[in-house]
Order: structure tokens, then sequence, then C-alpha cells
């Protein structure tokens, strides 16, 4: 019988080696390049070659929590970001732990966790500053634009 890698699904295995990492997951200095012309910010260029080596494994593109982290770990180290550098996803959650959860005090009701969260995402989305805008909030960075396009209108 055939492995569930090599059928029409194909997984990433349970355990990755480390031949496997060198063969199969290290970026070549042409997808690297080809990356960093494509992304703006180390963290959309670990996610843009873990996605590229990943579905040149696997033949689609996985959901990047499905990637195992040594993957990203390898790419990372491979390409020499540092490891502050995570996924999106991965930075997202870090902050909303960091700036919500961690260190708060005991919730009365999942009602007022969930208060607090939707709060902190309201703020995140409007009014916190983004480094991948410019270190501007949302809606300062929307406004730009808009002038922008009206200006060159």
């Amino acid at each position: 019988m055939a492995s569930i890698g090599r059928t029409a699904y194909p997984r990433f295995a349970r355990v990755v080696s480390a031949r496997e990492l060198t063969e199969v997951f290290t970026p070549s200095p042409a997808e690297v390049e080809w990356a960093r012309g494509k992304t703006q910010d180390d963290q959309h260029l670990l996610a843009l070659l873990v996605w590229l080596k990943a579905y040149q494994r696997l033949g689609y593109f996985p959901k990047l929590g499905d990637v195992p982290p040594v993957v990203a770990e390898h790419i990372r180290g491979v390409v020499g970001l540092a490891e502050q550098v995570v996924f999106a996803a991965e930075a997202f959650n870090a902050s909303l732990k960091r700036e919500t959860l961690q260190g708060a005090k005991r919730w009365s009701s999942a009602r007022e966790a969930c208060l607090a969260v939707l709060m902190w995402i309201t703020r995140y989305n409007t009014r916190r500053r983004h480094s991948t805008l410019g270190y501007l909030c949302p809606i300062d960075y929307e406004q730009q634009t808009i002038d922008r396009v009206l200006l060159a209108a």
C-alpha cells in the first residue's frame, strides 16, 4: 500500500527528516530573490517561501498552521531571518496574547473575556500602528491611500 505522501492527497510526514529539510525544503538563491521581490517584509517573505516549498512538495498550498514548525524554522534559518520572524497569523495571535491576555486578571464570565478581546481587535484594526503599513494605523493608511488615488485622478 502506498504511503499517504504518495497518494492523491499528500500530506506532511509526522516527522520531517534532516535530509528532507535539506533536499526538499531548502529554497534556492533564485527562489529567495524572487520571494524578496514579491514581499514587503520578512514575515511575508517567510510565509511565501514556506508556501512555495510546500507547494513544490505537496502539489497544493496547505494552511500555514498545517506546516510542521520544523519546516518554517529551517527556511527561516536558511534565509537568515531572525527568530522573531513568524507567520502573520502567529504574529497576530502573539500580539493578542501579549497585549490582552498576558498578566490579565481572571474574567468573571466568558462574555467579559470576549468583550476584552473584541475591544483589542477593534483597536488593532483601527488605531494600532502596524509596521507593514509604515507604522501608520489602518485608518490613517486608508486615508493616505484615498488621498493618493484622488490626486492621481
